[in-house]
């Protein structure tokens, strides 16, 4: 039996795990910005991986797109290599599954005159163990599809029959999905955040964080899981490729659309405060906030060195 065709743009973490729903099914071509002639992708055999976005078949059905967005400089999301690739495909649908603006899937569907779905992905990538769906885009119980009704009928047509259909499948517009995304992170964050806060505001009172948040976690609307509460005393606040990204975007956002998104900022420089705390001045930094900057002519070498800088 030939199998139907589809291409995938990017494998990494996102796009390894697209892949790794998708192979059996399907004849995967892969186009990876960081791949070389040469180099084996030992865990895709039977992927065949492309040199140039362009050399991808005709014929296939669906492209989907894992490129990683990273923040600009001014901490919005950079998708210039998704557009990139948006623009070269040429399969009649396409599937975005990297992180991106809100409006971002109806502006390109406008320029590029392309059919696009843009589905929020939630495999997690952790060192710690996680029981919600690592790597493995199977044991996600949903499916978020935001685009044109249409479009997303037809992407929910092709994936049920890898899915199966004891899934939620949720379909909406793209700038409802795109918003969902970003919500998640940056609930996500702002639960680390609050946590953070309350194991400091337990040290300075002599109390047990561990034992309040072992409590806390017995009421079921808190959530027994624990997910997001642990709290790490050499890496506080949250870190990671996605985290700090996101909730930069979506305040940019905000502010792009005249909203003055207070809750989020403050979470962004909390983090910032958690992350980076400010170093304990030594013994002479002290010594000189002691003096008046006129009385400070003449340094004391012997009084710097009983200061212990």
């Amino acid at each position: 039996m030939i199998k139907e065709k589809v291409v995938i743009i990017g494998a990494g973490y996102v796009g390894g795990a697209t892949i790794n729903l998708l192979k059996n099914h399907f004849q995967i071509y892969c186009y990876d910005p960081a791949y070389h002639p040469g180099i084996k992708y030992t865990n895709y055999t039977d992927v065949i991986f492309l040199e140039n976005i362009q050399d991808h078949p005709n014929d296939a059905i669906l492209g989907v797109v894992c490129i990683p967005t990273p923040s600009n400089e001014d901490g919005s999301c950079d998708i210039s290599k998704v557009e990139s690739a948006i623009q070269k495909l040429k399969t009649p649908l396409i599937l975005l599954k990297s992180t991106v603006e809100v409006e971002t899937t109806d502006r390109l569907r406008l320029v590029y005159k392309k059919r696009i779905v843009f589905s929020p992905e939630f495999v997690g990538e952790s060192k710690y163990y996680n029981p919600y769906f690592n790597d493995n885009m199977l044991e996600t119980p949903w499916v978020i599809l935001g685009g044109a009704p249409q479009d997303t009928k037809e992407v929910l047509e092709i994936l049920i029959k890898v899915l199966g259909p004891t899934k939620k499948y949720y379909q909406c517009t793209s700038k409802e999905a795109e918003m969902i995304k970003y919500v998640e992170n940056v609930f996500f964050a702002t639960k680390i955040i609050f946590c953070n806060e309350i194991y400091s505001l337990c040290e300075k009172a002599g109390i047990d964080y561990w034992k309040v948040r072992e409590g806390w976690l017995l009421d079921p609307r808190v959530g027994g899981d624990g997910m997001h509460t642990a709290v790490f005393k050499d890496a506080r606040g949250y870190g990671g490729k996605y985290f700090i990204k996101d909730i930069s975007a979506l305040a940019k956002f905000a502010e792009k659309k005249g909203y003055d998104a207070e809750l989020i900022k403050e979470v962004i420089k909390s983090n910032e405060r958690f992350r980076n705390p400010p170093k304990e001045k030594c013994g002479y930094d002290k010594y000189l906030e002691e003096k008046k900057e006129e009385e400070i002519e003449i340094i004391d070498e012997e009084e710097i060195f009983k200061k212990g800088c």
